[in-house]
């Protein structure tokens, strides 16, 4: 006697619950849609003796296991596809007493581990269920073992362990195919993709777009288009860092930004590396700038640090060291992690004005107090107050160009245009490097109207020493006489 023969009823599809079982055991979840949809009312009428589990059965711990498999998956695709989550409910009883409801349960706890970065227990969850999940079989279990070994793959990746990322990835991605889970083998490519990018492979990251392209082409043109884009950059070479404008979440690149271009909504200038970041290594970061704003440093700088040894390639953590050194004075060692962080991206936000401080300051041809008022000037006193620190500053060191950048905002702020437009016009005199350049040409550009205007925005792109600077340079020359939303 087969598994399911005790309930044997001839109709249409012979046994109606053996049916059911071997179209979840063989995975057909399309045909197990169909016949649910088909024979709703019978498989209601008879759920609810279904679930009583047979003496015969229960003697066998790998047939119970194939049975609850069957109840479960029918009753997820009740609630899935037809909207009746009844028999889930008929099923629902004491979590200790069924192992999907406790695999899933798992799940969430380790996706909640996960987000808040506590990548340690997400991990140990995770390998703890696949330890005790492994005697399930069906349609639904393998569903969910999927989604835990992928899991299990983000977990790697953003603890620094990518290359055994990538082999929970094909896991994850071989299974999905095997369950032609469409939706889970897109997700596990680009996961793929980006733990390529990371490992520096960018052909066989490539390779993975173009995949993805292919796997979106006939249902989703506009994502295919998308990955072969990325395939293509990937194949020619993708710079380390690149700036986007970023409009209402939609990016532009400010090399190619349309003639009619329309700013009607939240504008940002995004920094892009050219591979993840991990999610561990934004849990120190995050950490070491609590603990700076708090004064502590040391410990402020040990997370930076501590960092850097988990990504070498991230700038963020060796841009936030080079700030930590120089506001601990250690002026050499600051100008080292500036120069480090441009190698690692060029231009990343202000490391190349901080570097050449830096270098001014560990040469002794600056002051610390020149540098401690530059400090004081990026605080959120009064515009007004701003501006009458920073014009002593300028009285003592005229020809700091940072200076009169900060002082020529201040005043600007204050409504005070004229006086603005003489501070940024003495900064961009006494200028030395480009990147504070940049910043002043477009300050001044921005105190200015007509062809003047457009003359000052066309010499920052080409100075282009600060990168968010050209590219709002750009996006002002595109929008014309028209403003920036905020």
């Amino acid at each position: 006697m087969g598994l399911f023969d005790r309930f044997r009823k001839r109709d249409d599809d012979g046994d109606l619950l053996a049916t059911l079982g071997e179209l979840v055991a063989h995975g057909d979840q399309a045909k197990l849609e169909a016949l649910c949809r088909r024979r709703a009312d019978a498989i209601r009428e008879g759920f609810a003796q279904w679930k009583q589990v047979p003496a015969e059965v229960r003697a066998d711990p790998a047939a119970v296991q194939r049975y609850a498999s069957t109840l479960i998956t029918v009753a997820q695709t009740f609630a899935q596809a037809l909207g009746d989550p009844s028999l889930l409910q008929l099923l629902a009883g004491p979590a200790q007493d069924n192992p999907i409801v406790q695999w899933q349960e798992a799940i969430e706890v380790a996706r909640e581990a996960l987000g808040e970065r506590r990548h340690e227990a997400a991990r140990t969850g995770l390998e703890a269920i696949l330890a005790t999940t492994g005697g399930l079989s069906g349609s639904g279990a393998e569903r969910l073992r999927a989604i835990t070994i992928g899991l299990l793959g983000q977990v790697l990746f953003h603890s620094g362990h990518v290359r055994e990322a990538v082999e929970r990835f094909e896991d994850a991605l071989t299974r999905c195919g095997a369950q032609a889970d469409v939706e889970g083998q897109a997700a596990y490519l680009a996961a793929l993709y980006e733990a390529h990018r990371w490992l520096d492979m960018p052909e066989v990251a490539a390779g993975f777009a173009m995949q993805l392209a292919e796997l979106h082409a006939a249902a989703q043109p506009d994502e295919a288009r998308h990955w072969r884009g990325r395939a293509a950059v990937a194949q020619a070479g993708e710079p380390r860092v690149r700036v986007w404008v970023e409009v209402d979440g939609e990016r532009l690149d400010p090399d190619a930004l349309p003639p009619d271009l329309v700013l009607d909504g939240t504008v940002r200038f995004v920094f892009e590396r050219d591979r993840l970041g991990l999610g561990e290594v934004a849990a120190l970061v995050e950490r070491g700038r609590e603990l700076g704003a708090q004064g502590s440093l040391a410990e402020a700088l040990s997370c930076f640090e501590r960092a850097t040894q988990l990504d070498p390639n991230d700038p963020e953590p060796e841009y936030l060291r080079g700030q930590t050194l120089l506001h601990s004075q250690r002026w050499a060692e600051a100008a080292a992690a500036y120069r480090r962080t441009e190698a690692l991206a060029p231009g990343w936000y202000h490391c190349r004005t901080d570097g050449w401080l830096a270098e001014a300051l560990a040469a002794g041809s600056l002051p610390a107090e020149a540098f401690e008022l530059l400090v004081a000037l990026e605080g959120d006193a009064p515009p007004h107050e701003q501006a009458a620190v920073a014009a002593r500053a300028v009285e003592a060191w005229p020809e700091l160009a940072p200076l009169r950048l900060a002082q020529a905002r201040a005043l600007a702020r204050a409504g005070q245009r004229e006086a603005a437009r003489e501070a940024a016009e003495a900064g961009l005199a006494a200028a030395q490097e480009p990147d504070v350049e940049t910043r002043l040409l477009v300050e001044l550009a921005q105190l200015a109207e007509g062809e003047p205007r457009n003359v000052l925005l066309r010499r920052a792109v080409a100075t282009g020493g600060n990168r968010v600077a050209r590219a709002m340079a750009q996006v002002l020359l595109a929008i014309g006489s028209r403003t920036m939303a905020p």
